[in-house]
């Protein structure tokens, strides 16, 4: 007996969100995985990434998804600490986006480590570096897919709207998207956010939970007046 086809998808947030992120893409994937539970010839195992940090700065990782429902949690995996925040625009002009060595070698090891895959299906390369497409040259047997969902590869604001409010018809070779987004968040502030709401789910608590929200917003709070403080200090050169 032959064995089954494996698929590796990918998406920069899981399936299985309770928060229901990533739109059409994560009920697409989420139909796809229903559909082929239960099939004796595919098995689909499922990866995102961008999402999840650690409240200290530490390597990028790999591991099972530690939070939300338990439902498939034998193929549900998650990239802790990539360099590159989901989704895009939260990495709008990051270098990073094209290359971060050390987001790619844990991706490589995972599929190392968890394949082979005759498939890997990426719906996007949000939250990954581009360079992880370098993946078929260790494993040329391998299928690659890249669904262009929306506008990512050819659009650092995936969308191809000016400043938010006009089809772009033209990029100027680039110039124009550098200043394309109207406002940019801080990345620093965002990975405190993520690291946060991480551990928060692994403690158990959900989004959307009266216990979520409280230590969320109170442990933002927090962290915001150490940033100020900290700013403060050295702006007085102490």
């Amino acid at each position: 007996m032959s064995r089954p086809l494996r698929v590796l998808y990918y998406n920069w947030v899981d399936y299985l969100d309770t928060e229901k992120r990533g739109g059409g893409v994560t009920l697409y994937q989420r139909n796809l995985m229903e559909g082929l539970e239960g099939r004796d010839n595919v098995e689909a195992v499922f990866l995102s990434a961008g999402l999840g940090h650690d409240l200290r700065a530490r390597a990028p990782r790999w591991e099972p998804v530690r939070h939300g429902p338990a439902e498939n949690g034998d193929c549900r995996y998650e990239l802790i600490n990539s360099g590159v925040l989901a989704s895009a625009h939260a990495s709008f002009g990051d270098p990073a986006q094209v290359s971060h060595p050390p987001t790619s070698d844990v991706f490589f090891d995972f599929v190392a480590r968890t394949g082979p895959y005759d498939v890997i299906h990426f719906n996007n390369l949000e939250g990954l570096p581009v360079e992880v497409l370098a993946v078929k040259e260790q494993h040329p047997e391998t299928r690659i897919v890249l669904s262009l969902h929306n506008y990512y590869p050819i659009c650092p604001q995936v969308n191809l709207w000016a400043h938010e409010r006009e089809t772009c018809e033209d990029f100027q070779g680039g110039a124009r998207c550098v200043t394309c987004l109207p406002h940019q968040h801080d990345a620093r502030l965002l990975r405190g956010a993520n690291a946060v709401s991480y551990r928060l789910r692994c403690a158990g608590l959900q989004p959307g939970t009266w216990a979520y929200d409280l230590a969320f917003r109170g442990i933002l709070a927090i962290g915001r007046r150490g940033l100020q403080a900290l700013r403060w200090l050295r702006a007085e050169g102490r």
